[in-house]
């Protein structure tokens, strides 16, 4: 696979370059609705979240103390024959693991993104200082210096890197669920490479360097397969490597987060506005990277460090505080399911580790999940068509037109007259078919909080129940044959069915049915049947003609027969919680399956149909898995590479990198 990187080259001297589906978990719209955020109309939205680290904050040990959820990271530094490490162990166990509120680390990034719910921790390994996460070793050779070019050359490295500290820890005790493989949720492994980061430069990058890169794997020890990693060059030209490419490449291994920069340069995506796009190289008078920006609100859900309130009703007003103190945003959907197109706000401010972002004000992001990412989709590669596109309040499009990777007036803050997003502003709230959404935003005011008030597109929200929480997989079925999947859904109290969304990896048609019951393998009590339904690359929509009633139903069975031209019909969730009410048809029947398949049920309380048409899809291709032979081998990484920082002294240039 060919990776074009473009060098975009600002006046001022500084130029950032950059080197995976989305599905939303089977949740009722009152869970998803805090009573603390006072959901009703003309409510104020504002939740109190915990201080941020650069603000009134706890001690650093109360930090640590306080977060919910715990990831163990080993950190291996590598150093070779010919090239010794410059800066101390004692340097990145800080780097990365600090909670000290004065350190610039790894640790305080996520925490502080997490609003003090997401602790890296140090891994229990046995070399040097036990338990600091640290494994020190040297390979017997001179470093590779392969640069960009890291396919077999890391795939090598890795493998005897890991090899060499495997005497030093026990992954064993890391594997949580008893399946002898270590997902990066249970362990992340990390390597840092003594030498430079290539990213850091480009082709002016001192050497020997590495590139910094996510990448999964395949290699087994101690009996324990290990699934992926991350790895870092350990010096920015002249001094220690900054926090913000490695935050950036850890969102790919512990989130599986996409990039949301535009990887065929065709726009800037998200510019620096999201650590996820360029903001990984944020700063404010430090080095380029100290201060990366916040995660956008997107990723932030992804990750699930933010709960977005879901708004229903006819006008009401808001007032939200800034993302950067508290989990704190808006999300008005278009697509009435709860499954794709829609708008999020946030209020981004130049505080914390947002104190580098080109302005302040209310940030509005049109979203798509069904563009999808990773294996499902093109993410933020067609720049017509995003799967996290930021509505410039200005109507410039400087982030489409390559001009800047953003500004100030991309936010709507009053103080800049833009106060106003709806049918009649540049850019207008329409959807992705070039119809108002009936979303109008007005009476923008910026402040300590954002406030202002909304008009909706819908007085009530359906829902879409299924049980794929952990995104978009696997192609599943018959390769151009028949294929039957089922599926049990709970329909939490829904009166009303109106149709089905499946995801595939092919092309053909498939027959839609619902039951009522299903006993000793046979299902009966049919509800209704529809066929030859249409079914292409991405997610499918089949709205029934006649919403079905659900009124004396606790639960359905959805059933779907396929019969594919090209491809494999289905999809398939291998990565989240395995629900136990998937099956697969095989010789003797319906059999339990060990995954869930991508495909929801559409519900709502209202038999009458929504207004609403889903866009029609982003062509892609989809990457098909390579690897290996042997126990040790390299997929499609999740994370396709780092980002790139230049120091052009004022060039103005463009410079194409092919690998």
């Amino acid at each position: 696979m060919s990776l074009f990187l473009r060098f975009i080259f600002i006046s001022f001297g500084i130029i950032c370059s950059a080197a995976v589906g989305a599905t939303t978990a089977e949740i009722r719209v009152d869970q998803m609705m805090e009573p603390s955020f006072g959901i009703l109309s003309g409510a104020d939205f504002g939740l109190k979240g915990v201080k941020s680290l650069n603000g009134v904050s706890p001690s650093s040990a109360s930090i640590a103390s306080v977060a919910g959820r715990k990831q163990p990271v080993l950190l291996i530094r590598v150093s070779f024959t010919d090239q010794e490490f410059t800066y101390s162990r004692e340097d990145f166990r800080r780097l990365l693991f600090s909670t000290d509120i004065n350190d610039a680390s790894v640790a305080n990034y996520y925490l502080e993104n997490s609003y003090q719910d997401y602790l890296l921790q140090p891994a229990d390994e046995f070399e040097g200082n036990r338990g600091d996460g640290v494994i020190d070793i040297q390979l017997p050779y001179e470093h590779p210096s392969f640069g960009a070019n890291y396919g077999a050359k890391s795939a090598s490295l890795v493998r005897d890197a890991i090899a060499q500290a495997d005497r030093y820890i026990d992954f064993k005790q890391y594997d949580n669920n008893h399946d002898r493989r270590l997902d990066s949720s249970e362990l992340a492994i990390v390597l840092m490479v003594a030498g430079y980061e290539n990213a850091y430069g480009g082709s002016s990058a001192p050497k020997p360097n590495v590139w910094a890169h996510k990448a999964d794997l395949a290699a087994s020890f101690d009996g324990i397969g290990l699934t992926a990693y991350a790895m870092f060059g350990e010096r920015h030209q002249n001094h220690l490597a900054t926090i913000g490419i490695i935050s950036h490449e850890m969102g790919h291994l512990l989130f599986s987060l996409p990039d949301l920069y535009d990887r065929q340069w065709d726009s800037n995506g998200i510019g620096r506005w999201g650590l996820m796009g360029l903001g990984s190289w944020n700063s404010q008078g430090g080095y380029s990277g100290s201060s990366p920006a916040h995660l956008m609100a997107w990723s932030k859900v992804k990750a699930g460090f933010l709960k977005p309130k879901d708004v229903t009703g006819n006008e009401l007003s808001f007032n939200l505080s800034s993302t950067s103190e508290g989990p704190d945003a808006m999300r008005i959907w278009l697509d009435p399911f709860r499954h794709g197109e829609h708008f999020l706000l946030e209020y981004r401010t130049k505080t914390s580790l947002d104190k580098g972002l080109p302005g302040h004000g209310l940030l509005i992001s049109h979203v798509d999940d069904w563009v999808g990412y990773g294996n499902g989709g093109p993410q933020n590669d067609v720049a017509e068509h995003k799967l996290v596109d930021i509505e410039e309040a200005d109507g410039r499009q400087d982030l489409d037109q390559l001009q800047n990777l953003g500004d100030r007036l991309d936010v709507y803050n009053d103080a800049y007259g833009q106060d106003y997003f709806g049918s009649s502003s540049l850019p207008a709230s329409s959807d992705y078919h070039g119809n108002s959404s009936g979303v109008e935003i007005s009476s923008i005011k910026v402040g300590d909080r954002v406030s202002g008030l909304v008009a909706l597109p819908y007085q009530n929200l359906g829902d879409n129940l299924g049980y794929d929480d952990g995104g978009i997989g696997s192609a599943w079925g018959e390769n151009s044959g028949v294929s039957t999947s089922l599926i049990e859904i709970e329909l939490g109290g829904r009166s009303w069915i109106h149709g089905v969304d499946v995801f595939s990896h092919g092309q053909g048609f498939f027959d839609v049915s619902l039951y009522a019951n299903f006993n000793s393998g046979v299902l009966s009590n049919k509800l209704l049947s529809v066929q030859q339904q249409e079914i292409t690359p991405g997610w499918n929509r089949v709205s029934f003609e006649h919403a079905i009633s659900a009124e004396d139903l606790n639960r359905v069975f959805l059933r779907l027969e396929s019969n594919m031209s090209v491809g494999r019909a289905f999809s398939i969730d291998t990565d989240g919680k395995v629900s136990g009410k998937s099956y697969a048809l095989a010789n003797l029947g319906f059999e339990k399956v060990n995954f869930d398949f991508n495909q929801r049920l559409l519900v709502a309380d209202q038999q009458e149909a929504f207004d609403y048409q889903v866009p029609k899809k982003v062509d892609y291709s989809f990457l098909e898995n390579t690897g290996g032979g042997g126990s040790f081998a390299f997929g499609t990484s999740a994370g396709f590479l780092g980002l790139l920082f230049v120091f052009a002294f004022g060039l103005k240039a463009r410079e194409k990198l092919v690998r």
